[in-house]
């Protein structure tokens, strides 16, 4: 025979958990379609990066430019490439929400992602339907 108020308790907790593990499915997905604008703007730099560079070099041997335009050219590069590297840090810091991160000498403890959140919000549904069973 059930234990009716705790069989009822634990159901309601059965619930409660499928409902987190769908709000970390929705966050899992937002995170990585965010990821991806990321990734997109990431690359369109990586080419602008390349072609102002094809520019420059093409530029410097014609020595056709001012010094200033060169210059100009140069600056651009510059902050391009510190665009890409803010964007490859924004794209490593979602990897490291989404997929979790190994333990480092940095960060010894690692870091548990969504992906792992999910695994053990799966496991406490197998434990708690276990329990059920046996009340």
């Amino acid at each position: 025979m059930f234990k009716s108020k705790e069989f009822k308790y634990f159901k309601k907790k059965l619930q409660n958990v499928k409902y987190a593990i769908l709000d970390q499915e929705f966050k899992r997905f937002k995170t990585l379609e965010i990821r991806e604008e990321i990734r997109q703007n990431y690359d369109n730099i990586k080419s602008r990066i390349i072609l102002l560079q094809e520019q420059y070099d093409k530029e410097k041997e014609k020595n056709e430019l001012p010094k200033e335009d060169l210059e100009a050219i140069k600056d651009k590069i510059t902050k391009s490439e510190a665009e890409r590297d803010r964007l490859e840090q924004q794209i490593k810091g979602l990897d490291r929400e989404v997929y979790g991160a190994k333990p480092t000498a940095e960060e010894p403890d690692g870091f548990d992602g969504i992906e792992q959140v999910l695994e053990s919000l799966r496991e406490l549904v197998d434990m708690i339907r276990d329990y059920m069973k046996k009340l």
